[in-house]
């Protein structure tokens, strides 16, 4: 069955009851699961906040990423929770990574391309 256009704006707000709720409730699970020592990146800004505050496990940094609605959290949360764009499950990772290390030792600064079909997170997890 389709669904009638919504008369609102396209953004989607991640303030709604229904969004705050099932935002927060993955935003919680991803700290549980930080702290259990599973993940990489932790989402330290609940979800409903424009700019969010991440650490990164692996470099011991924190960053920030710019948000604009529910759409780009739900991007944030599919490149940093669920790391979608992670070199762990490809074949070839091994390859990968130690070209990438062998440009590095040379003092060549690797080129890393991120074509924004997103909000250009992917290019904090590849560094």
């Amino acid at each position: 069955m389709l669904r009638k256009p919504s008369p609102r704006i396209s953004t989607y707000s991640l303030c709604e009851p229904t969004s705050l709720i099932k935002f927060s409730k993955i935003w919680v699970k991803n700290i549980w699961k930080f702290f259990l020592g599973r993940k990489r990146f932790l989402l330290i800004t609940p979800p409903f906040f424009k700019i969010q505050l991440a650490f990164d496990r692996c470099n011991n940094s924190m960053f920030t990423v710019q948000i604009r609605d529910a759409i780009d959290w739900c991007t944030t949360k599919q490149i940093y929770i669920d790391q979608d764009y992670s070199f762990k499950s490809l074949k070839r990772r091994e390859d990968i990574e130690g070209y990438y290390n062998l440009l590095k030792r040379e003092g060549i600064s690797p080129l890393i391309v991120d074509c924004g079909a997103n909000i250009g997170l992917a290019v904090v997890v590849s560094i």
